[in-house]
């Protein structure tokens, strides 16, 4: 074999070995049943799920006692609902109706506890009216 083609090979064998290891690390869209399911498995493994806020239960934030505490319940997808623990500031757009929310974290016992919110408001990517 010529050295170039020995080249070629390590080189698409590392490629091959960056891919698999980057997918073991990727996290997945999931509901709060899979969400639970992951758990189970690997407690800190990270999910995404996709939902809206259940307008129907209340918020509990009072950034007096303690900023860094917010729970409220969502509602994915498949329309499973969850108590939903965050250990960070409220976001500002939360509790405006109709936005869909991404929640990244894991199901711990009872709750979900979110490490990151991402929320999009649909409004804001509606047109503009002429």
């Amino acid at each position: 074999m010529k050295l170039s083609h020995i080249i070629l090979l390590v080189i698409a064998a590392v490629g091959i070995g960056v891919v698999v290891s980057l997918y073991g690390d990727t996290t997945s869209y999931v509901g709060f049943d899979g969400a639970k399911n992951i758990a189970k498995d690997d407690p800190d493994k990270q999910v995404h799920v996709l939902c809206t806020l259940d307008e129907s239960k209340a918020i509990e934030y009072n950034p007096k006692i303690d900023a860094n505490y917010l729970v409220f319940h969502a509602i994915d997808s498949l329309n499973v609902g969850s108590k939903i623990v965050y250990h960070h500031p409220k976001p500002s757009e939360m509790g405006k109706g109709g936005s869909k929310i991404l929640l990244i974290g894991k199901y711990k016992e009872d709750h979900f506890l979110a490490d990151d919110i991402k929320s999009k408001c649909p409004s804001k990517y509606e047109e503009a009216p002429e």
